[in-house]
């Protein structure tokens, strides 16, 4: 017996997914032949590492497309052979750091802000951590629920893409001078 401090939290369920400001998009500045490709999905790419070689319609010189940020190609649309056509060709994703996207249905959402407390757990049970809330959506989703988002630090490589994680979030503390 003695003081203490008393936590209420809310259980969320959510999943890890790319950070969206380490996300990159890449197509060719040119429209052009692409003449090889050098890289393909799940490859870990560094900054200005050649992803493909183009051959400009215009100038029928060759150009190379590199890769823009460190990270992971998550994404390839390129063949050897093919026509760049404007479109996105290969997308990087810098997994150092990544989101815990929690749904939070709309009755716990006056109680869970940003700034709150927050310990995510994998649901395979092997990576724990703390940390806090950093955003809470003001839309619904089609399950009538909105999204509160923890940043991670991924440089270990501990949260998979896709990951789903359980959340205690603390929605309220109180300290008390007699507790049991």
């Amino acid at each position: 017996a003695g003081p203490a401090v008393l936590r209420e939290t809310v259980t969320l369920y959510g999943r890890i997914v790319p950070n969206a400001d380490r996300v990159r998009e890449v197509s060719a500045r040119f429209e052009g032949a692409i003449r090889s490709v050098e890289a393909a999905p799940g490859d870990t790419v560094r900054e200005g590492e050649i992803l493909a070689r183009i051959e400009s319609n215009e100038s029928l010189q060759p150009y190379t497309i590199a890769a823009p940020i460190d990270g992971v190609v998550t994404e390839r649309s390129a063949n050897t052979g093919e026509q760049t056509a404007g479109r996105r060709l290969f997308t990087i994703v810098d997994t150092s750091s990544v989101w815990a996207n929690l749904s939070v249905f709309l009755g716990d959402r006056p109680r869970v802000r940003a700034g709150s407390a927050v310990t995510l757990t994998s649901t395979l049970g092997d990576t724990s951590v703390q940390g806090e809330i950093s955003y809470v959506s003001m839309l619904a989703d089609a399950s009538q629920a909105v999204t509160a988002r923890v940043e991670l630090d991924n440089a270990g490589g501990q949260w998979a893409l896709g990951t789903y994680v359980t959340a205690e979030v603390v929605v309220d503390e109180e300290e008390v001078p007699l507790a049991v």
